[in-house]
């Protein structure tokens, strides 16, 4: 059955293969080729610790998980080296504290599943990204209503406008009308910029996408979230 899939970049090309187990292919396309990043599909614990065996033997290279899967933390507090992490489905809701993992073992997030919002969480997620020398990114979804409880708890409301300072955080911009869905707030904590995108503001059960980083969203890439979300 299928294991794994590996995505190997050398100066020359890009090679994709798929392997049973630990192949030998695998084996000497690896050994053979200068590896940037190493890009594994996982869909289990069991395939995630025979590809922690497996990666043991490149200690040099970075790696992107793709995660089919909630995995375990103490998994993932094991990972190397951890380029880019992307928790694929959309079909499981976990704590923000799982988030906070999950940026203290990668430089990039997307987690396609939807986060319970915790205020502490939210900080402690925010602080390390704002003091994190290396540019970093987290996307992951919402729940609107929880995510407008949050933001309305640090004085910021849907009439807020750019410009304002509420608490901690100031407002960037904000772009479109709270009761579209085409709408988004672009905030900074610190060294961290939020944008939030989506039904943000309207009642009943809908979802946002938020995005934090240490760099300001340019006027380019808050379009484009705002008209076409995270993973268009």
């Amino acid at each position: 059955t299928h294991l794994s899939q590996y995505i190997l970049r050398n100066n020359c090309a890009t090679n994709y293969f798929q392997s049973r187990g630990l192949s030998t292919l695998g084996h000497e396309l690896i050994q053979n080729c200068k590896i940037d990043v190493l890009e594994i599909v996982v869909y289990s614990n069991l395939e995630l610790q025979k590809m922690l065996q497996f990666i043991a033997h490149f200690p040099k290279t970075l790696y992107s998980f793709d995660f089919e899967y909630i995995p375990e933390i103490e998994n993932l507090m094991s990972l190397p080296h951890i380029e880019h992490v992307r928790l694929l489905s959309q079909y499981f809701t976990f704590d923000s504290e799982f988030v906070v993992t999950l940026i203290n073992v990668s430089r990039i997030i997307h987690a396609g599943y939807l986060v319970t919002i915790n205020s502490d969480n939210m900080r402690k997620a925010m602080q390390l990204i704002s003091s994190d020398s290396r540019k970093r990114n987290a996307q992951f979804y919402a729940s609107g209503d929880a995510f407008a409880m949050y933001l309305r708890h640090h004085g910021i409301h849907a009439s807020t406008k750019a410009g304002h300072l509420c608490g901690e955080f100031e407002v960037v911009s904000v772009d479109g009308s709270p009761d579209k869905s085409e709408y988004g707030m672009h905030l900074r904590y610190e060294r961290c910029w939020l944008l939030i995108c989506g039904h943000v503001w309207r009642q009943g059960d809908h979802v946002c996408s938020v995005a934090m980083a240490n760099e300001k969203f340019s006027a380019a890439e808050v379009w484009e979230y705002v008209h076409f979300g995270w993973w268009s």
